[in-house]
């Protein structure tokens, strides 16, 4: 099996998420960590990535990339 270079897997992923989040922003249940209905994940390829809506600005922001094999993650997104 052949790896893919670190920038290519981000640029991929960062592609992915723009493509899937611009169209479907509500794809992704909100997160149980946090209890503003606004912070939800989306799951592709082995990496969860915590995104916030924000519907004044029709914007969605990513807050955090995490791989799953990484085990669980730090709940604080600062």
């Amino acid at each position: 099996m052949t790896r893919m270079p670190p920038v290519a897997v981000g640029d991929g992923l960062i592609d992915a998420t723009e493509k899937q989040l611009t169209s479907h922003p509500r794809i992704g249940p909100c997160c149980p960590e946090y209890p503003a209905e606004e912070i939800r994940y989306w799951l592709h390829r082995g990496y969860r990535i915590v995104y916030e809506i924000d519907d004044a600005a029709m914007q969605v922001h990513v807050l955090r990339f995490w791989h799953c094999s990484k085990g669980d993650w730090p709940v604080d997104l600062s």
